[in-house]
């Protein structure tokens, strides 16, 4: 497996890039239908996340299929009407790979960093 595209999560005025998945335990726990667009290697979950911290919680502010070209086909698909969502079903670490890259790894979010958050 290829390493694999990051999500945005924004907190503190700060743009990151997370290596980890919060909508995938979503997705498990609930059925949710998905077109299945040409898979690019480095997203073979398929969608792209937008992500924020706000009072010490998770908000899912954006979501599309890897793909389309329109943003949020997902979000407002899943989450009619709302603009964002306490991401309640997410309660694993939140990993944010920072510095310089010390070793590629050609799989996932394996690739190993000088610091983690």
């Amino acid at each position: 497996m290829t390493a694999q595209i990051g999500e945005r999560l924004y907190y503190e005025g700060i743009v990151y890039t997370m290596a980890t998945d919060p909508f995938y335990q979503f997705l498990k726990n609930n059925e949710v239908e998905r077109k299945q667009y040409g898979r690019c290697s480095a997203c073979w979950r398929g969608y792209l996340g937008q992500w924020k911290i706000e009072n010490d919680k998770l908000y899912l502010i954006g979501l599309h299929e890897f793909g389309e070209t329109s943003q949020n086909t997902l979000m407002t698909r899943i989450f009619p009407n709302q603009q964002e969502v306490f991401a309640d079903w997410f309660s694993g670490e939140i990993r944010i790979p920072r510095g310089e890259m010390l070793k590629y790894v050609h799989a996932g979010y394996s690739s190993l960093f000088k610091r983690v958050f």
